[in-house]
């Protein structure tokens, strides 16, 4: 489904009209702030609020998830969307304050970041997956990093008030897992 609140309703219901569904794994997604502007464009001129738009889609994931685990990338390209200047021939990607992905910000789903391992058979040494600006084939003109930090639109759910008290927040924080998502890739 294209990455439109159209093209997610369209996703969560056929997810929803599938049999024994086990799990459902999402690998793209949108800034929290472009989801709102997509919903605030999808509402004009009707009677609904882009907030209202959002929570309709929301349900949606709800739903599927009620019946089965939801796993979502935190992002691919870190907490910005977007890392620096663009190496020579890219368009400027400069932009934005620090935001999560969504739907990896949902509270119904498992919002899942990137690591990377040192080469070498043991974990020891296992970081945050960053790939810098121009060392990214798939991702040449904005780097590649996992994505993460605390939603503008979500409240955390039951289990994040229990396990992240210490943290002075009442947001929804992303990632909820993480596992290998860059070098040295899944030969590994």
């Amino acid at each position: 489904a294209p990455n439109t609140l159209a093209g997610w309703q369209e996703a969560m219901d056929a997810a929803l009209t599938l049999p024994n569904l086990e799990a459902v794994t999402i690998s793209y997604g949108m800034p929290e702030q472009q989801l709102y502007s997509e919903a605030a464009s999808g509402v004009a001129g009707t009677p609904t609020t882009p907030m209202a738009a959002i929570q309709t889609i929301t349900d949606s994931f709800n739903q599927v998830a009620a019946n089965t685990s939801v796993f979502v990338a935190a992002g691919d390209q870190g907490s910005f969307g977007a890392q620096g200047a663009p190496p020579a021939g890219c368009m400027s990607n400069e932009g934005g304050d620090a935001e999560v992905a969504w739907p990896a910000s949902i509270p119904s789903v498992i919002a899942v970041g990137g690591t990377i391992w040192p080469t070498g058979p043991t974990r020891a040494g296992e970081s945050v997956w960053l790939q810098p600006l121009g060392s990214s084939s798939m991702w040449p003109c904005t780097g590649a990093a996992t994505g993460g930090g605390m939603s503008q639109i979500y409240s955390q759910n039951a289990w994040q008030q229990a396990a992240m008290a210490p943290i002075s927040t009442t947001m929804r924080l992303v990632p909820d897992v993480s596992l290998l998502a860059g070098p040295p890739g899944y030969l590994m």
